[in-house]
């Protein structure tokens, strides 16, 4: 008997609320992809729009992006913690986005309050040590945002090595699409070896 993607939906939900609570919420950071697939489920009952549809809407459209791929659940869901397709670009984009507090030409896109948070530590991030932690996975997390070694910076982060970074004091936005499996943040110290000081 095959299951059903409702159920095998139901199965999730029934297991992420059945998760001990090991740590005060808010105490300590863990990398959870199920939340961040969760919150694109809330998005999607708070709005009557899957997440791609919402963020095309608000987002992608006045970027002049077009609609991009998504991958999604076995529900059609998009899966909101990987999975996005877009060039470079178009990350730089929403990094200009960023940089800007949520402001693209002229019209505010994002809430420059909610950029800040994002943007900035909510949770300090000094425990997190798999095998590629490096001292840029120790500056804090923000908002689905890590913050850099380097001095009021931050960065989007992806699979393999794709980056944006953001550097308000160098009024930069530094993009990288790679496809590296073995030092992902060999990548991101590009940025602190080579580039940054040529800013």
């Amino acid at each position: 008997m095959l299951t059903s993607p409702n159920n095998i939906f139901s199965a999730f939900i029934q297991h992420l609320v059945e998760e001990p609570v090991i740590y005060e919420p808010g105490t300590h950071f863990t990398y959870n992809n199920s939340s961040t697939y969760m919150l694109s489920r809330v998005i999607e009952a708070a709005t009557g729009l899957n997440l791609l549809d919402y963020i095309d809407k608000k987002i992608f459209l006045p970027l002049n992006i077009s609609k991009p791929q998504w991958d999604t659940c076995p529900l059609g869901v998009p899966q909101g913690f990987s999975g996005l397709y877009l060039t470079a670009e178009q990350l730089s984009r929403f990094g200009q986005l960023l940089l800007d507090k949520g402001v693209w030409k002229g019209k505010q896109l994002i809430p420059t309050d909610y950029i800040e948070r994002a943007t900035s530590v909510q949770i300090q991030t000094d425990e997190f040590n798999p095998f590629f932690a490096t001292d840029d996975h120790h500056q804090g997390y923000g908002y689905q945002v890590w913050m850099n070694s380097y001095p009021n910076s931050y960065r989007m982060d992806g699979l393999f090595g794709q980056y944006v970074v953001i550097l308000p004091d160098k009024n930069a936005v530094i993009t990288y699409i790679s496809n590296e499996s073995e030092n992902m943040t060999g990548v991101l110290e590009l940025t602190w070896d080579t580039l940054v000081d040529k800013l």
